[in-house]
């Protein structure tokens, strides 16, 4: 299945601390966004990658991106309008959205999502949640969720793309501030997402302890 895929990386990343943007941070010999997009690179399936940057960083970032493959876009001021300009070139049918800041991606993410999407309208890998979650308000808990039915949602989503698009569009029109894409369908199409497993190895960088130490 031929897919394009979406990655916003025009975030602040404020909680990282950083002189420069979190993804121009290195792992090892490679910056946070170049390990980003190496699974997409080498998928022969994915026919289209669109970058959603800032101002600020687009000619630095199309120094780092090069190849056939790469489209660029400038993002918005919230994440629910860059992923939306983001959407407006997507090519193929099928579009996956991927954090710019989530390195540790694997083929097998990308697979079980694009699996789900054969007979599916939506579909986002994801984790069961290992930890006692606890729901606090100002300090105190007030609620034990069942740990059971929890899981901690990841990236790659994966949408047909008019689904995506007529989402967010109406979540861009009614001024929706949209931080998790499954959550834009959830709430804006009566389309079921599917949760298939992600890995827990596939983290976010938010903060500077998400660094590894060695690679």
């Amino acid at each position: 299945m031929n897919y394009s895929v979406v990655i916003p990386c025009a975030g602040k990343g404020t909680r990282m601390g950083a002189d420069e943007n979190k993804l121009f941070l290195y792992i090892g010999k490679y910056m946070v966004i170049e390990r980003t997009v190496k699974e997409f690179v080498d998928d022969e399936r994915c026919k289209q990658i669109i970058i959603v940057h800032s101002k600020d960083d687009e000619e630095k970032i199309k120094k780092v991106l090069k190849g056939d493959k790469f489209y660029f876009t400038d993002g918005g001021a919230e994440r629910t309008n860059s992923v939306y300009a983001g959407l407006q070139i997507v090519s193929e049918l099928v579009v996956l959205v991927h954090d710019g800041a989530r390195p540790f991606v694997t083929r097998g993410c990308i697979d079980n999502v694009l699996t789900a999407l054969e007979r599916r309208q939506a579909c986002i890998c994801g984790v069961p949640v290992k930890d006692t979650i606890k729901t606090v308000k100002n300090g105190v808990i007030i609620d034990t969720p069942d740990r059971s039915s929890l899981w901690q949602a990841q990236t790659p989503q994966g949408f047909k793309t008019k689904v995506l698009l007529d989402a967010y569009e109406k979540a861009v029109r009614t001024n929706q501030s949209i931080t998790d894409d499954a959550s834009a369908v959830e709430l804006f199409s009566n389309t079921d997402v599917m949760m298939v497993m992600g890995d827990y190895g596939n983290y976010k960088i938010t903060t500077k302890e998400d660094l590894p130490k060695r690679y």
